[in-house]
């Protein structure tokens, strides 16, 4: 609804599903706004043109070429690797989505967990500053007559979702402190800073160059809640949100990204491929090529159906709850669900189906709304008592396009992480 934040490596992965799938003969893209969304205009059109030479480049390599040819002068490799870290943060959670709303919802508290896993809200607060200011440093390092198009291309996004983070990140800790009876002023005057820095921002953008694109950004598109500066704490605001778990006592968690699994086996048809440009966490894991495996109908009994295992050690024995997040997507055709199968230390598959989370009707599916909102879809299933020891977890393949993001294994007392713990 503002920021471009949605990475070309997800269009790849969902247009080449699609045009495996035989989906080759049109391919249309909703373009409401044509800044500042150059880069993924840009790359869908390429992808659409000549979808088997520019499949196989991927998003790094994609945008080091697409920067070199706006800059031919310029650092593009290192443009691009501002822009990749920028996708990653707002995969985690988007701007116009960070006071935890939806579509045109009032505004909640963030779910970054101040209180636990190293405290989320810093960790996020320091992540984007440091963004920040390498993009501020490239800046410096440009030619004067690439500087405005750099502001409109990586410096307006990238400080723009920065404030935007700051806005609602400051204003919880303005709660955190009223919470701890400490003065929220030095906190909330942070966050009034940030929604300053985004108006004055959106003002320097609409007046670069004599104007050029006066006009084309706003600081409030369709004047959603998110856009306005939230109410910060006063002294006397003491609730904390349940999201971040307030006296929740520590507990043992494991928490492995899909990728990092210990071993696989990849069965017949196809391999297990990592897909590093896209996840909550980190890099993501696929079966194969989806829109190819979509074509045959035939599904893998538990014996040759290829698997992947992560093994893991529990400290203590304890009730365990397994919570496995996937890319949210829908099945691949009417003939195909999002089935897959779960199976710890050699027990019998519990089978599970992601096809109902990505099921659509206007105005009516939260639960495909939420996923969407925090680029994940949750799947918990309990694991009863485990006991003290190393364990091994299977997830085994059964229709094509589920796509695993994160493992977490949390014990009874964990405290709540966004999205996941360490």
């Amino acid at each position: 609804l503002w920021l471009c934040s949605t990475p070309p490596a997800l269009i790849r992965e969902e247009m080449t599903k699609a045009y495996d799938h035989n989906a080759r003969r049109y391919w249309v893209l909703n373009v409401g706004d044509l800044k500042p969304a150059e880069i993924d205009i840009d790359y869908f059109m390429q992808l659409a043109w000549d979808e088997p030479r520019v499949s196989q480049i991927d998003q790094k390599s994609f945008l080091s070429r697409w920067f070199a040819e706006q800059f031919p002068s310029g650092p593009a490799d290192e443009i691009a690797g501002i822009l990749a870290r920028y996708y990653h943060l707002n995969f985690v959670r988007k701007p116009e989505f960070m006071g935890f709303n939806g579509y045109d919802d009032g505004i909640n508290r963030t779910a970054f967990n101040p209180l636990a896993w190293g405290d989320q809200n810093r960790t996020r607060l320091s992540q984007w500053q440091q963004l920040r200011d390498d993009a501020r440093a490239l800046a410096k390092r440009m030619k004067a007559d690439d500087r405005d198009a750099y502001f409109e291309l990586v410096g307006y996004p990238v400080e723009a979702a920065a404030e935007q983070n700051a806005k609602f990140l400051f204003t919880d800790r303005s709660f955190l402190d009223a919470h701890l009876h400490q003065d929220p002023s030095a906190d909330a005057a942070s966050a009034q800073a940030a929604y300053d820095h985004i108006q004055s921002l959106t003002a320097e953008y609409n007046s670069l160059h004599g104007g050029k694109w006066d006009g084309m950004m706003s600081a409030a598109p369709r004047e959603r809640q998110v856009f306005l500066m939230p109410r910060t704490a006063m002294a006397a605001d003491a609730p904390l949100p349940a999201s971040w778990g307030a006296g929740v006592k520590a507990a043992q968690t494991i928490s492995i990204n899909a990728a990092h699994y210990t071993r696989k086996s990849d069965g017949a048809r196809a391999s297990w491929k990592v897909l590093p440009e896209l996840g909550i966490s980190g890099a993501s894991v696929v079966y194969g090529a989806p829109g190819l495996l979509g074509n045959a109908s035939t599904h893998p009994s538990t014996e040759d159906a290829p698997w992947l295992e992560y093994e893991f050690t529990v400290v203590k024995t304890g009730n365990a709850t397994l919570t496995l997040r996937l890319l949210p997507i829908f099945a691949i055709d009417s003939q195909h669900r999002l089935r897959y199968a779960i199976a710890l230390d050699g027990a019998t598959p519990v089978e599970m189906d992601a096809s109902g989370s990505g099921e659509w009707h206007e105005n009516s599916a939260p639960a495909w709304a939420e996923n969407v909102l925090r680029n994940s879809a949750l799947a918990k299933l309990p694991l009863g008592t485990l006991t003290a020891g190393t364990h091994k977890l299977r997830l085994i393949y059964r229709d094509p396009g589920v796509v695993f993001e994160h493992i977490v294994v949390s014990f009874d007392g964990a405290a709540p992480a966004y999205p996941v713990p360490p």
